[in-house]
């Protein structure tokens, strides 16, 4: 029996996560209480205007509430009721009254996500961090379905955790997007494998210190029993990372015990100056790998293109002095870089469609997780090289005029856009700004000389006084903004929309944001 059969639980918050979890205790026997702030405020409009028997929450919302749930006016209605347990939705302030009134009343407070981790069978894989979350995860269950597990996606990306939790088996493998928020109330936690892709300031306003916000972050790794794996190329996650013996770690940079890039295969272009045959300089390629302190040199000389393949015959094998070889200066387009786990190659990363170093550095986590049930190379391999960026985040709209358009609505954060940056150079046209949350803008323009900058929204002084040395523009709201760049865009340039702030001043998502981008960019320019 379950420990919330015939107990009486507060649903705080009637979102979609605050439905799904009433319909899961509802099939395991729980008596339902529901409180939402919201439906309080239309009852008290209600009452203004009618009389107080008409204002019923079950009249008001019945198309909402469960005809067998209890509707919560207020903390006094509270309290004629022994409530057992209370589930809240991951939006909801800690410092509500009335969050602090049940409080007060000893009574247990969980998150939606840690109802629904009660029910579910199989191995859960909980992914966190500030940016590049919803990729790592769809990646992952990507990965998982190529290699024909029974996967399901949940958490703060696709259904809510207590929508599929009753249908997981043992077998199953559960990919769980997890954000700071359902971490601050969630404590009894036991997923089999963790992954903290990198903390950077964000959602100050709710935790107040970056140190809060990352202590917050690592409560995914309360368990003892998990798989830990940490991206060490992130100050904070490296430092995290060293509070637990068994962390498995992943770096763009170091050879480490989990994932990370070596470029043992390598193909150098270079004139050979022995002119023995007529006085013409030959064309060789070098296959190397290193052994100790030498090279060993898999060597083909070619005279001409068309002598490649009569070449293959050819080989002769050499081993230089590493401190010789350095004097030979490769060309980059023949350097090659490969994903390793453990010491085991698992593929290359010319084929990656993702672009930039912290896609990179995410990939490797999510690759890290796969490993941990051991799914084969070649399926890792066909998963994360057919895998494309997500709708809002680095997204491709189009090109037009030799302009190029990409949508990052998703970077709400100074990381993100540091990330976009990175990926595209800093030779664009940038959209920056929009609600507050409490960020220092100057990074972005301490470490990336951007074209033009053209700020708008609620930030946009903050964004003043954090710019130097940078053409900037001030707008007066987003479809401004947008008018703008467009308007001074020419061929070569990028117009990148990478706002580095939430959307809430303007719009109601990330996702309106960018849909209005790319709206914008058809009806200046008249594309279908």
């Amino acid at each position: 029996m379950n420990k919330f059969f015939n107990k009486n639980v507060l649903i705080f918050g009637y979102g979609r996560s605050g439905k799904s979890a009433s319909q899961l205790l509802k099939k395991n026997g729980a008596k339902i209480f529901i409180y939402d702030d919201k439906f309080v405020v239309k009852i008290q409009d209600c009452i203004r205007l009618k009389n107080k028997k008409d204002c019923q929450a079950k009249f008001i919302f019945s198309d909402l509430l469960d005809k067998d749930a209890v509707f919560i006016n207020g903390t006094e209605d509270l309290d004629n009721y022994d409530i057992n347990f209370c589930v809240i939705s991951p939006g909801v302030d800690l410092n509500n009254p009335m969050i602090l009134h049940i409080k007060s009343k000893k009574i247990k407070i969980i998150s939606e996500l840690e109802l629904g981790i009660y029910f579910c069978k199989g191995k859960i894989f909980a992914l966190t961090g500030t940016n590049g979350k919803t990729t790592s995860v769809n990646l992952l269950s990507d990965i998982f379905k190529t290699a024909k597990y029974k996967c399901f996606l949940c958490g703060n990306v696709g259904e809510p955790i207590c929508d599929v939790a009753l249908q997981t088996t043992p077998e199953s493998l559960i990919v769980c997007e997890i954000s700071s928020y359902q971490l601050e109330t969630t404590n009894n936690f036991n997923p089999f494998a963790t992954a903290i892709l990198n903390v950077q300031p964000d959602h100050l306003i709710r935790h107040k210190t970056l140190e809060n916000y990352a202590s917050i972050k690592n409560k995914i790794n309360k368990s003892y029993k998990s798989k830990k794996i940490f991206n060490i190329d992130n100050d904070i996650t490296k430092e995290l990372s060293r509070n637990f013996a068994n962390s498995i770690n992943c770096s763009l940079n170091q050879k480490t015990n989990g994932c990370y890039l070596s470029g043992d295969t390598v193909f150098f272009k270079f004139k050979n100056t022995n002119s023995t045959q007529n006085g013409k300089l030959n064309i060789a390629l070098i296959k190397f790998s290193i052994e100790k302190s030498f090279i060993k040199m898999n060597i083909r000389l070619i005279k001409s293109s068309d002598d490649y393949f009569s070449s293959l015959n050819e080989n002769k094998q050499n081993k230089i002095n590493i401190s010789d070889f350095k004097k030979i200066k490769p060309c980059k387009k023949f350097f090659k870089k490969f994903i390793y786990y453990k010491n085991q190659k698992i593929m290359p990363t010319e084929n990656i469609k993702l672009l930039g170093k912290k896609n990179l550095e995410n990939i490797l986590c999510t690759i890290a997780l796969a490993k941990q049930v051991d799914v084969k190379n070649e399926y890792i391999k066909q998963a994360v090289e057919s895998f494309k960026s997500l709708e809002h985040r680095l997204e491709l709209v189009n090109k037009i005029n030799g302009i190029t358009f990409i949508n990052d609505s998703k970077s709400t954060n100074i990381l993100s856009t540091l990330m976009a940056l990175d990926s595209v150079g800093d030779d664009v046209i940038l959209l920056l700004g929009g609600s507050n949350k409490g960020l220092d803008f100057s990074p972005i323009f301490s470490e990336h000389k951007i074209k033009t900058t053209i700020a708008f929204g609620e930030v946009l002084k903050q964004i003043e006084s954090a710019q130097k040395n940078t053409n900037f523009i001030t707008a007066k709201n987003f479809n401004n903004a947008c008018d703008i760049a467009f308007k001074i865009a020419k061929k070569d340039d990028i117009v990148l929309l990478s706002p580095a702030s939430a959307s809430f001043d303007e719009f109601s998502s990330f996702e309106e944001r960018g849909k209005r981008f790319k709206k914008n960019i058809k009806e200046f320019f008249k594309t279908v």
